[in-house]
Formats: structure tokens, sequence, C-alpha cells
């Protein structure tokens, strides 16, 4: 998560003829270049996860290459927790002192 992904394929035509790319199952996070083959993104904690059978081919118009496909793993990565609070400092002599911060994991870990 919140890490950039980024693919470019390398492809080649003999005659010399454009080249266009095309994706199949393209992660949510991600953008595609047509011109180039590029897949790029970053996920974010939502969306982690596994993205299975992503299959990027090219074209010259007339036949089609790809690559075999292949699948991106997202992993999350955790995050510290907060703590909140305004504790008072200072007491009376012989009287008893309490202070109970907050405390939040983004994750949803007990703390």
């Amino acid at each position: 998560e919140n890490t950039p992904y980024s693919f470019i394929p390398t492809a080649t035509d003999p005659d010399q003829d454009n080249l266009t790319f095309v994706i199949q199952n393209k992660p949510v996070w991600a953008t595609f270049n047509t011109s180039t083959g590029a897949l790029t993104g970053t996920p974010n904690f939502d969306q982690a996860g596994v993205y299975t059978n992503i299959l990027i081919s090219v074209t010259d118009g007339s036949l089609t290459s790809s690559l075999p496909a292949f699948g991106i793993t997202v992993v999350n990565v955790n995050r510290p927790p907060t703590i909140s609070g305004t504790p008072q400092t200072t007491v009376a002599e012989g009287t008893q002192y309490s202070f109970l911060p907050t405390a939040t994991d983004p994750d949803g870990e007990g703390l």
C-alpha cells in the first residue's frame, strides 16, 4: 500500500508498424497507457489484496502477442496507533490523580 507500482513491457515490430497495447483485468488502482503499455499506480490501504489474471497484449493492427498472465499482491503496511489527551500537570497533595488517554489503531488491531 502507498508504494508506487510501475511495469513497462518492451515490444518491437519487425515491420515498424505502430503498436497498440491493451490490458485485461487491470487493477482498480492502476492506470494503463495504450501507447507504451505502462501499468502504473499507487494502491491505498483499502485496495490491499490479490489482483490476478492481468493480461497485457500488443497489436500491430494485424497480429497480437501477449505476455503470460500475471498477478500483483498489494500488502497492507502496519500503521502506528495514535494517542491523544491532555493530562493535568498538577495535583493537590492527598488528592487522587487520574488521567485516561484516548488511543486508536487505524488497522483495527488491539492495543
